[in-house]
């Protein structure tokens, strides 16, 4: 065998052997199923700021959540919604949001 083709086999064989890392989640609110079942129910009546780890998604994440356009009034309804979360890894690490 030449020394190309051994070098290949070898490459190949590292290759196939390393499974990929498997993505870690960091943090999750509900199911990714479309459907928003899990959530609270209505809206909220004051701004939402949900804890990860203190919150549960059926009590304090709701599953609608109205907005408004930049010429409409800002109130408790439609107000923004914030997600508190530590990361406990490496920040240099990438993330992926997936909403």
């Amino acid at each position: 065998m030449s020394l190309r083709k051994t070098v290949f086999v070898i490459a190949f064989l590292i290759t196939a052997c390393a499974a990929p890392a498997k993505p870690q989640e960091v943090w999750r609110i509900g199911k990714f199923d479309g459907s928003s079942a899990e959530f609270a129910g209505g809206s909220a009546d004051k701004p939402v700021t949900y804890a990860i780890g203190r919150d549960e998604p059926g009590k304090f994440w709701f599953a609608f959540a109205p907005t408004f356009f930049p010429s409409g009034k800002e109130n408790a309804t439609n107000a923004p919604r914030s997600i508190q979360f530590e990361v406990k890894q490496d920040a240099s690490s990438s993330f992926r949001l997936r909403v």
